[in-house]
């Protein structure tokens, strides 16, 4: 898959968007707020 073609959502907390990333394959319906570079799960 092309980085251009990755899924993305939007960060609640500071309305930007961010991209899938492969560590996040396995529950990336479950990761939804970023906080700098990381990503959490809520």
């Amino acid at each position: 898959m092309r980085k251009q073609h990755l899924p993305q959502k939007i960060c609640p907390a500071c309305k930007r968007p961010f991209s899938w990333r492969k560590k996040w394959d396995k529950n990336w319906s479950n990761v939804n707020v970023q906080n700098g570079t990381s990503v959490l799960s809520i």
